[in-house]
């Protein structure tokens, strides 16, 4: 990858199997497997909803991911609270990765419950860092940085005002936590759910699998229908974080079992986790070769390639987004040897082909 020699194929009809054709209704958990519930909480930005689920032990429940931070979220996980939990306490909460929808509740669940989150060590500093401004929530560096790789002042005025502060989502971070590695085993209701790390994302992704049950909590790892964003950010503008996010998957693909029973955090759990590795490892290779074509004689900004990688009409929010899957696709290709980087007398970085 990419492939230069011929054309790649369009994309295929996805032979992807949702068992679930409706959403749970707000406030409503939906069973997806025995002892183990799907609920849908809204979201302020075009996603619209993020899932939680919810595992059924003897003495409690065990919660994998909370929810943005906000009022309307928080009523709804008290009605299933008061409402679907059998009168159970919270006794775990898993926190896939640091980003506001999945962390944002956390700080709320252990005023709540008592119970710090268990997540990866980068995720849950990446997570104080951003509740605090730092890091990947530091709005004038991300600017900075947008306006070195070729973004109008006018679409960075558009960014400043329409992105998503870190804090907006996740009001408090917990002062403490349970680290989880990957590797690690945990014991859930009686079966083994094993953590995998996944990367590309976000830094040190957790997702839990099930071999006996064939159930993976892939949190945004692996996503149907849309493909996970993956990002360079100022942070770390050498990053190649297009080959973590592909790495990740022919690390997994062998350990998956075929039929496992996928719970995203975004749209509908489904099967066929190897047939979604193809169409994701597809829709990469398409989008790679597109930038190398797009590559003319004066090179190419990554504010070029946003276009080519975000369709439509961007809002200020998914203009952080698409600057930073352009630079992950721009470095991939930089690394592979198939386009050089260079900045210009005016502080402009620019890719070439090689």
């Amino acid at each position: 990858m990419p492939n230069q020699s011929a054309a790649v194929k369009q994309k295929p009809e996805s032979k992807l199997v949702y068992p679930h054709q409706n959403y749970p209704e707000p406030g409503k958990p939906l069973e997806v497997a025995e002892g183990i519930y799907w609920v849908s909480t809204p979201l302020p930005f075009r996603l619209r909803a993020i899932n939680a689920y919810l595992i059924e032990e003897q003495e409690g429940w065990t919660v994998v991911d909370c929810g943005y931070g906000k009022d309307e979220v928080r009523k709804q996980w008290e009605s299933v609270w008061g409402t679907y939990m059998k009168d159970k306490p919270v006794t775990r909460v898993i926190v896939t990765h640091f980003h506001p929808d999945h962390v944002g509740n956390a700080g709320w669940f252990q005023e709540r419950w008592g119970v710090r989150p268990h997540m990866s060590e980068t995720e849950w500093a990446f997570a104080n860092l951003g509740a605090k401004g730092f890091n990947t929530d530091d709005i004038e560096q991300r600017c900075l940085f947008y306006a070195k790789h070729g973004l109008p002042p006018e679409t960075i005025d558009q960014f400043r005002r329409e992105v998503f502060r870190f804090p907006l989502g996740c009001p408090s971070v917990p002062d403490s936590y349970t680290r989880l590695k990957d590797g690690d085993v945990l014991a859930i209701n009686g079966h083994e759910w094993k953590v995998m790390i996944g990367r590309g994302h976000s830094p040190e992704h957790v997702c839990l699998y099930s071999q006996d049950l064939g159930l993976m909590a892939a949190g945004d790892q692996i996503l149907p229908e849309i493909s996970p964003n993956v990002s360079v950010w100022h942070i770390e503008p050498d990053a190649n974080a297009l080959e973590d996010f592909l790495s990740t998957m022919k690390r997994f693909r062998p350990a998956l079992r075929k039929d496992t029973l996928v719970l995203p955090s975004h749209r509908r759990p489904f099967r066929g986790v190897h047939e979604r590795f193809d169409e994701l490892e597809h829709h990469h290779e398409l989008r790679l070769n597109q930038v190398l074509q797009a590559a003319g004689p004066a090179g190419i900004t990554a504010a070029d390639l946003m276009p080519l990688i975000f369709a439509g009409n961007l809002d200020g929010h998914q203009i952080g987004f698409g600057m930073h899957e352009a630079l992950a696709h721009l470095n991939y290709l930089m690394y592979q040897g198939n386009m050089l980087r260079k900045t210009d007398a005016q502080g402009l970085v620019r890719f070439y082909r090689a």
